[in-house]
């Protein structure tokens, strides 16, 4: 229920959702960091058909998504493909590289143990897709790990005011809590790469939740950073 729930939710927000995309601008920071980890062949998992990186290394780009409408909406250049994150509709040794930018955290269940569970089962299915020696570029919104404490608490509540607004429910993790379910999913060598929030951007003005219009706060003050977790197959 709750993922028919979030795609309904993107198919309305389609058109919105890849301008808020494009402007994006904490992303750019990790360019240095991601475009040189880009291989040859790069699986982009939830992706909406949008082309967040480019790299002259990368000749095959292949965006999933749940959505025909995401997809439908997104760039030209990439090879789009409607399917599954937890049961990937691809061949094993496929991919040189994998991406999960921004995805992880919406594949939210009631409890926790079961949301940790869905991110394992599609790390898994990403990681039989990657060729061996391949690698794993997760971007996520990390928060700390005293703020993830208080998310679970607060879950419920949360929940309640996302869908007061319409919002299908996401739950931010710490870098901690998504290196160990890389480590599940059978990962090696993790590193992490945490956004700089000093730079002059800090105080521009972002929405933190796609749903709510006009809401936006300085990027300063966001309890999370934009955060780059790699790994090897």
């Amino acid at each position: 229920m709750m993922i028919k729930e979030q795609k309904t939710f993107f198919e309305k927000k389609a058109e919105k959702y890849h301008d808020l995309v494009k402007e994006r601008k904490n992303r750019v920071k990790l360019n240095p960091f991601i475009i040189p980890r880009m291989g040859p062949s790069l699986l982009d998992v939830g992706n909406g058909g949008v082309k967040d990186f480019s790299s002259p290394n990368t000749t095959r780009y292949v965006g999933l998504d749940f959505s025909i409408t995401m997809l439908k909406k997104g760039d030209r250049d990439v090879e789009k493909v409607c399917g599954d994150a937890m049961l990937l509709p691809f061949h094993a040794n496929t991919f040189a590289s994998l991406m999960y930018s921004s995805m992880l955290h919406h594949l939210t269940e009631e409890r926790v143990t079961e949301t940790k569970h869905r991110i394992i089962v599609a790390l898994e299915e990403g990681r039989r897709c990657l060729k061996e020696g391949g690698n794993i570029l997760v971007i996520e919104p990390c928060t700390s790990k005293a703020a993830e404490k208080l998310e679970r608490s607060l879950f419920f509540l949360i929940k309640a005011i996302f869908h007061l607004f319409g919002i299908p429910e996401v739950f931010l993790f710490s870098s901690a809590t998504i290196v160990k379910s890389m480590e599940v999913a059978g990962f090696k060598e993790i590193t992490i790469t945490t956004g700089d929030k000093r730079g002059n951007d800090r105080w521009d003005w972002v929405s933190p939740i796609i749903g709510i219009p006009g809401f936006k706060i300085p990027r300063a003050l966001l309890p999370v950073q934009v955060t780059l977790i790699e790994g090897k197959k």
